[in-house]
């Protein structure tokens, strides 16, 4: 019993002997990580390849391109590769609960290579969307991408209704008007305000200290 715990423990410490990197082998590292294969050099360094990319990390080693190109795994994809869900110009896709449409390959402009169908179905048959208006549907079914169920309207009837669709149409007006009536009320304080400190600095301007005589009494002031 005691020679096994013995000859674990020579294991234990043989094996954490394995790990420790000499200055001798950092410096052959350092020199040749750049350039050479990882398997290359744990066979130099006598280390296995988790190792040596382990320490490699730690000293803050990176390979260059050329090695990078040349050593590169076989499963990875080359650059300029498509990827696997890459899509062709014309396929449509879900994203947010919008049909979105490929009309562009430009690599890194995602925003410029898909566009939402509707838009694209309503500009097909009237040009593009005016200034200040949006694509609304009548309908309010986002699948339902057909011209007559795509209106043109005007970006503050958009916000009254995204911001009352959830209320009955019988109140969309009346909350209008309150809104419309809270914002003059808030208004008119504001004014309020800028008077009442546009005053309060004439006041302090007017009241300030006159002219001073040498004994520090103010000129024209009675003497007592």
């Amino acid at each position: 019993m005691a020679r096994r715990c013995l000859v674990r423990v020579m294991t234990i410490k043989k094996s954490r002997r394995c790990f420790r990197w000499s200055d001798l082998d950092r410096k052959l590292l350092r020199e040749l990580y750049n350039d050479a294969n990882n398997r290359v050099l744990a066979v130099v360094l006598g280390r296995s390849l988790k190792q040596v990319e382990s320490e490699a990390a730690r000293m803050g080693l990176r390979k260059n391109r050329t090695c990078l190109r040349k050593y590169c795994h076989p499963g990875k994809f080359k650059q300029g590769h498509p990827g696997v869900h890459a899509r062709e110009i014309g396929e449509e896709r879900l994203q947010g609960g919008w049909r979105m449409t490929k009309v562009a390959e430009e690599p890194g402009a995602h925003r410029r290579n898909w566009r939402r169908s509707h838009i694209l179905v309503w500009e097909q048959a009237n040009g593009c969307v005016p200034q200040g208006h949006v694509l609304a549907f009548r309908d309010g079914d986002r699948s339902h991408i057909h011209l007559d169920n795509i209106e043109l309207v005007a970006k503050s009837e958009a916000l009254r209704r995204n911001l009352f669709s959830h209320y009955p149409p019988e109140l969309w007006d009346a909350m209008q008007g309150l809104r419309q009536l809270r914002r003059a009320i808030q208004e008119r304080r504001d004014e309020k305000q800028d008077a009442r400190s546009s005053q309060s600095s004439f006041r302090n301007d007017r009241s300030g200290p006159g002219p001073r005589r040498a004994n520090g009494h103010r000129q024209g002031a009675r003497s007592r």
